[in-house]
């Protein structure tokens, strides 16, 4: 089986960055895949907000197996200083 990656695009302007990343394994990703999209936001110089999904999609191989279920959303806040 090989693996088929969609790559990974990035959208930036001056304070904010999409993010689009996926990747198959079998010609047609009946091995397994994923996709991530996220968002990162710059709400100040010292403060930035990312938030996300990633999405999971069974397939015949080993560690894809029961993954599909295991569709995530995600937020961070960072502060620097």
């Amino acid at each position: 089986m090989r693996e088929i990656g969609l790559g990974h695009a990035d959208v930036t302007d001056n304070e904010e960055t999409e993010t689009f990343e996926a990747a198959g394994y079998g010609e047609k990703w009946q091995g397994g895949a994923y996709q991530r999209i996220s968002a990162e936001y710059d709400i100040a110089d010292s403060i930035t907000v990312k938030a996300g999904v990633v999405f999971y999609q069974s397939g015949a191989l080993p560690m894809f197996n029961d993954i599909g279920g295991n569709d995530q959303i995600f937020l961070e806040l960072k502060s620097s200083f």
